[in-house]
């Protein structure tokens, strides 16, 4: 049975699954599953795709991405990946796992195992932003078909795979560190919640935001930036 290389599985329709779905809806065939059935059904109508089994979609995709939690991942592919045609390329995107142990746990040498991590947020997806996205594998071709397969949803880097979780965390530490002052901050003087949100989504948001655009920097923040760096 020929493989179409169009057709793309994704395992794990929640939130980062479902908006991958909707970037690669016009490039790719999709075929999803997910272990909320009703889940999967509601985005395979969304986004034109074919609600599957996981046999089957291991069966028929030429490209599968592992959209699941790093605790189900190893079960999911030990269980699965005999079900794969030889020479699919198995993507793992979950970040909390090295793409090195999931091969071995998958006991399968004809597949392509490579690593797609995402640096960014499901949200932030939705929002229309792009995330980064960290492709890294021995094959240089299957690397190449990732990082083709992958340009839609956002900005893909060959680089190693172990960066993405430290950049997450420290990125996401760092934010809740500057959040929770913020908060603080803001309180002592108001107890206005409108405030706050203000605070927080709008201006400091949007400051970090403006800061990566410095064609674009307001002379508040040029002067705010210029007093703190001296």
């Amino acid at each position: 049975m020929q493989i179409n290389p169009n057709v793309v599985g994704i395992v794990g329709i929640g939130r980062m699954g479902s908006a991958i779905a909707e970037r690669l809806q016009k490039t790719s065939l999709l075929l999803l599953a997910d272990r909320v059935s009703n889940r999967a059904k509601y985005w395979s109508t969304k986004v034109g795709g074919k609600k599957c089994k996981l046999a089957e979609l291991f069966q028929k995709s030429s490209v599968v991405l592992l959209l699941v939690p790093a605790n189900e991942i190893r079960c999911l592919v030990s269980k699965y990946a005999s079900f794969a045609r030889p020479g699919t390329i198995i993507v793992n995107m979950a970040t909390d796992i090295s793409t090195t142990l999931l091969q071995k746990t998958g006991n399968r040498n004809d597949l392509e195992w490579v690593a797609a991590k995402i640096v960014g947020q499901a949200n932030a997806l939705r929002q229309g932003l792009d995330p980064a996205i960290v492709v890294s594998g021995s094959s240089s071709l299957c690397r190449q078909t990732v990082l083709d397969l992958l340009k839609p949803i956002g900005t893909v880097i060959e680089e190693n795979e172990d960066i993405v979780p430290y950049i997450n965390e420290i990125a996401t530490r760092q934010a809740l560190k500057c959040t929770l002052e913020l908060c603080e901050r803001v309180r002592s003087k108001s107890d206005d919640e409108r405030l706050l949100r203000a605070a927080t989504k709008l201006v400091a948001v949007g400051t970090i935001i403006e800061y990566f655009s410095k064609n674009q920097r307001s002379p508040f923040l040029r002067k705010l930036l210029n007093t703190m760096v001296e």
